[in-house]
């Protein structure tokens, strides 16, 4: 399996900033990835009942 590009503290502070309210945009735009990057690295690394409250 292919190592993570993204070190598991940026993988928490991007998780982190989104559940304390910060919009998706601006946590994906100081990480500098695309929102397709940050919902592939979320549902790699929460548990799924976790993810649904990211997407709906």
């Amino acid at each position: 399996m292919k190592r993570s590009k993204y070190s598991a503290s940026q993988i928490r502070f991007a998780i982190e900033k989104v559940e304390t309210g910060t919009r998706i945009q601006e946590v994906c735009r100081k990480m500098r990835i695309s929102e397709t990057i940050f919902f592939t690295i979320v549902r790699k690394n929460i548990e799924g009942s976790v993810f649904l409250n990211f997407v709906g």
